[in-house]
């Protein structure tokens, strides 16, 4: 799917900052336990590179959503 396409999904969700905040502190501990699997059987490929070069996008994302909740209390 397109970002633009996921974008709408999200959107007709109706998803909560706290909502998508709990999603994307679930998917960086699935993509660590998933990466930590993978070291544990000496497995290695391109999409762990990727996944580990997105895991601090996903909490600077976090940071943000978390800020923007902070400044509208």
């Amino acid at each position: 799917m397109t970002y633009e396409q996921l974008l709408e999904i999200a959107k007709e969700r109706q998803l909560t900052q706290q909502q998508i905040i709990r999603m994307l502190k679930d998917l960086i501990i699935h993509n660590e336990t998933y990466l930590i699997s993978r070291i544990n059987r000496g497995q290695h490929s391109g999409f762990d590179d990727v996944l580990l070069q997105a895991q601090p996008a996903l909490a600077l994302a976090i940071s943000v959503l978390e800020e923007q909740t902070i400044g509208n209390d």
